[in-house]
């Protein structure tokens, strides 16, 4: 079944999908049965991203803000608007806390009761990618650099300097590797000191984003493919020093 194509899609563990639209709406979707459960208004312009929270949805903006929803009946809890960008990217941090990257070239964190905590900036271009452990806070963004802080400290720990085209557009992390995907057809792996460790390739259009498993590393890309690596032959390769690697599982 094929589910009309929404801006941003996230996958719950019920079966369910949520898509934010160009149309500044969120629809949540019976896996099963690919029909809309539920379309929740309040946005006032495209919806860029998604994150859940426990039993609450997050859905950012064009316009800067970020809509809180109860997941149990979908009603709006509240609206974040600290930022003054488009929410280009969230991502879940330790204590359940929310962590969004915007255009406006900041990433903030927001406590379970939707207040702004801490704001990590510096980073001078959009934040286009978002990623937190449970010590270290990831940004990459539109100056093809990837921006790592301490959680604890706050303190900006060191830059990345990742040579992926015109932005850095999507993170992950596998096995103590730091993984990026940008404006080019390859894939990066960097790591624990951010030297570069190897590089994938094998996509033909840009990779548009990626994410992992405990066994497997997933890559999307511009050219139509989903490609599939082994965690243990990367990062196999990565400790033998290869500089590239081309075997997809």
């Amino acid at each position: 079944r094929v589910i009309p194509e929404g801006a941003s899609l996230h996958c719950s563990l019920f079966q369910v999908i949520i898509s934010g639209s160009s149309d500044s709406t969120v629809k949540s979707w019976d896996m099963k049965q690919a029909k809309s459960i539920a379309t929740l208004e309040g946005h006032q312009s495209p919806v860029l991203s998604l994150c859940m929270v426990g039993h609450r949805l997050y859905s950012g903006c064009h316009d800067g803000t970020i809509q809180v929803w109860d997941s149990s009946n979908w009603l709006s809890m509240a609206t974040l608007s600290d930022h003054h960008g488009a929410i280009e990217s969230m991502c879940v941090g330790p204590d359940n806390h929310l962590f969004s990257g915007s255009a406006d070239g900041s990433v903030r964190q927001w406590s379970g009761e939707h207040s702004c905590v801490a704001t990590y900036d510096g980073h001078g271009r959009p934040v286009f990618a978002v990623l937190a452990s449970l010590s270290r806070l990831f940004a990459g963004g539109g100056n093809q650099q990837v921006w790592i802080w301490d959680l604890r400290t706050k303190e900006l720990l060191q830059t990345i300097d990742c040579e992926l085209g015109k932005a850095v557009s999507s993170l992950a992390i596998c096995r103590n590797l730091l993984i990026a995907t940008g404006s080019t057809e390859v894939v990066k792996l960097y790591g624990a000191t951010g030297a570069h460790s190897l590089t994938l390739r094998g996509h033909t259009g840009r990779v548009c984003s990626v994410a992992t498993t405990p066994v497997h590393i997933l890559t999307a890309s511009a050219d139509k493919s989903i490609r599939v690596w082994s965690v243990n032959k990367v990062a196999a390769a990565a400790r033998e020093g290869a500089e590239e690697q081309e075997e997809q599982e």
